[in-house]
């Protein structure tokens, strides 16, 4: 009798164990099709808005919507089709191509530097990345499929502006996506600019697990992994940033905050160690996960207005 009842408890653990790693694979990793109106009181609560800053992101996500723009569409390699918003600049000098992070959009992630960016003379290709809103998809892939998104996106712009060099810029997932895209042949493109990526969907699902969710890696990571393989058909530890920094030709902007609780600093610090080309890596004290311009805009400013002079020349 009693090992009937370990035997149901085991069975019922295994279960909840399972149902578990189900319900955050859904959460994580399927496609997101609502986000918060950044306009209202409500949306600024979800999106974690420091009332300090909602003034200055409502002002660049407003000058966003009210853009002259034009919705362009590609075909992913696996015949997927994905939006992108592209907002021209009058007598442009070049094309900056901005992808979102994680579950987010670029009208929220990008509203502290758009504005800025089009008075320069960029045209600005805001992508909306696969399984978010316009753009069809599943599943979330964490940078192993958008790499390759990154890289047709820049062919596009390239195409349709070919006189015009290219920066791919990128922000949480958006940055893991252009600095893992940052070894792929793109015509015109000429550096990335990488805001609080981490290193590989491995490292950070491991990471989070452990400091968010507060989980033992070893035993809940293995599990989403193989789900995430089977749903995706790709290993969570497949590529990295570091695999792709090591065969880069182009230079290389980091910027971090030094208080990033859901992306560490150093996966940043990783990233350029092993960045083979040209690259400056800035850090923010104070600043959290994606915060680092709203934080210290001087400093963010004077780094990208140098590192952009230098390699547009």
């Amino acid at each position: 009798m009693i090992f009937l009842i370990i035997g149901g408890v085991l069975l019922l653990i295994i279960i909840v164990y399972f149902l578990f790693v189900i319900t955050v694979f859904r959460t994580a990793v399927c496609r997101a099709d609502k986000f918060p109106d950044i306009f209202s009181d409500v949306g600024a609560k979800e999106l974690h808005i420091n009332e300090k800053y909602l003034p200055e992101i409502r002002r660049g996500a407003e000058f966003i919507k009210n853009s002259p723009s034009e919705d362009v569409y590609i075909k992913s390699r696996d015949g997927l089709s994905l939006h992108g918003k592209l907002i021209p600049a009058e007598n442009a000098v070049a094309t900056v191509i901005l992808f979102h992070g994680f579950r987010s959009f670029a009208e929220f992630e990008f509203s502290s530097i758009a504005e800025k960016y089009h008075n320069k003379g960029y045209n600005l290709l805001l992508v909306t990345q696969r399984a978010h809103g316009k753009s069809e998809g599943k599943y979330i892939t964490f940078g192993l499929c958008e790499r390759l998104d990154c890289a047709d996106w820049a062919d596009y712009i390239a195409k349709r502006f070919p006189s015009l060099p290219i920066a791919i810029e990128g922000i949480s997932m958006g940055a893991t996506t252009v600095l893992m895209a940052s070894n792929l042949q793109m015509n015109n493109v000429k550096c990335v600019i990488a805001d609080c990526g981490y290193t590989s969907p491995e490292e950070i699902f491991r990471h989070v697990a452990k400091n968010m969710c507060h989980l033992p890696p070893a035993l809940f990571v293995p599990a989403f992994s193989l789900l995430f393989k089977i749903k995706t058909g790709h290993r969570t530890d497949e590529f990295s940033t570091v695999d792709a920094l090591k065969e880069t030709s182009l230079p290389v902007l980091f910027i971090h905050g030094e208080a990033d609780n859901f992306v560490p600093c150093e996966m940043s610090r990783k990233s350029a160690a092993v960045c083979r080309t040209d690259h400056i890596l800035v850090t923010v004290p104070g600043a959290s996960h994606g915060k680092s311009y709203l934080v210290d805009r001087k400093k963010c400013d004077a780094a990208l207005d140098a590192f952009l002079a230098r390699t547009f020349l």
